[in-house]
């Protein structure tokens, strides 16, 4: 059985710190980045590797995890301003 959920996020007031998805069983996450400016992803695992920028406009399907919480997200400028992202789960 396949199950969706909508999940929201709001970035960081502090503009340099990655936010977590909040905790939902899920087999990919589904991202359609339209907040008006570059969000950068890191996998929780991983703080230390490369991140992945999702340009505003642009949609992206992260899979290969088994947490929503385990993708971390901010804006790629930094900026303090907070914007929110509303992205779809798809638990498998």
């Amino acid at each position: 059985m396949i199950a969706s959920k909508f999940l929201h996020l709001q970035t960081s007031t502090s503009g340099n710190e990655y936010v977590a998805f909040e905790s939902t069983p899920a087999s990919q996450l589904h991202v359609a980045n339209g907040t008006g400016t570059t969000l950068s992803f890191k996998h929780a695992y991983n703080e230390d590797g490369d991140d992945f920028e999702l340009p505003d406009g642009l949609a992206w399907t992260f899979r290969g995890i088994t947490n929503a919480d385990q993708l971390l997200v901010k804006r790629a400028d930094d900026s303090t301003t907070q914007v929110t992202l509303k992205s779809v789960e798809v638990e498998l």
